[in-house]
């Protein structure tokens, strides 16, 4: 059953104990043509998770509020949905982006509210759950703004590209299909018209940026999903990996035995190559 027929059932139970009616599970069961199971926890849930003041009257055989200036939340979420409140706080938290730093405090601080009502105060939210990223790379400001300006306008952009394989830079004219967050890093992907073909592009490689006012759309009925989970990009990210990999741990060797250099090499390994997905070039 929805959300919204739950929410229903909690305004006219709302509606009635404010009243003085003295509603109960048999009436609202009537009403809403559900079992008399699901009425009472409709009203446990009332009492013990929107904190309604609700108190049973033997003499009347049902409810009214104890405190006649309590409102119903003029929200219902369900356990799901709180969830995914919680989720994305953290997240949001997580970001440190100083340009949009004002925005997020808002957006944080609007889900907090919303929590709030549901569930308990924020120390405890926070005591209670907690996401840790494996780390967050802040991409210039402008960098960014420019790159979700040409994804959002289907505008092409050029800018200047470190590449991390040769270490060369290249002037690239892109056309931005998707902007998106890998392990904390910002990327990306678009029509490289010097490489003629998609590439993925670590924001923190990209240097003087321009959007163009040349339109675009997108090639062969671009999938992000089809071309995140594809083998090849696969390949690439790994590949990149295990070559930064195989540096750090020759220039480790003589730092430790052998042993314990094998078991790092081995946890690294396990961790990004096995599954992993990562960038191309």
């Amino acid at each position: 059953m929805s959300s919204k027929n739950i929410y229903e059932r909690f305004l006219w139970f709302d509606q009635q104990a404010k009243a003085k009616k003295y509603p109960n599970a048999t009436k609202l069961a009537g009403k809403f043509e559900v079992s008399s199971k699901t009425a009472q926890r409709d009203i446990e849930f009332m009492r013990d998770r929107l904190n309604c003041p609700l108190v049973y009257d033997q003499t009347e055989k049902g409810y009214y509020y104890e405190d006649d200036t309590y409102s119903l939340p003029s929200l219902y979420i369900s356990s799901e949905e709180l969830s995914a409140l919680l989720i994305t706080r953290n997240m949001l938290q997580g970001i440190s982006a100083s340009y949009i730093r004002d925005e997020l405090s808002l957006l944080t601080g609007k889900i907090t509210s919303i929590l709030k009502r549901h569930i308990v105060e924020e120390a405890i939210i926070d005591d209670a759950v907690s996401i840790q990223q494996v780390a967050y790379v802040p991409p210039p400001e402008g960098i960014f703004k420019a790159v979700l300006e040409g994804c959002l306008r289907r505008k092409r952009v050029e800018f200047s590209y470190c590449s991390p394989v040769s270490n060369q830079k290249t002037v690239r004219k892109v056309d931005p299909y998707h902007l998106f967050n890998y392990m904390g890093t910002w990327h990306l992907v678009g029509y490289c018209h010097l490489r003629k073909g998609l590439r993925d592009f670590n924001l923190a490689r990209i240097k003087d940026i321009a959007v163009l006012s040349d339109l675009f759309t997108l090639r062969d009925n671009f999938s992000f999903q089809h071309y995140f989970n594809s083998s090849l990009v696969r390949g690439v990210f790994n590949g990149i990996l295990q070559k930064s990999f195989t540096h750090l741990f020759q220039d480790l060797w003589i730092h430790f035995n052998t042993d314990s250099l094998f078991s790092l090499f081995h946890y690294l390994s396990l961790s990004f190559f096995h599954g992993g997905k990562g960038q191309g070039t």
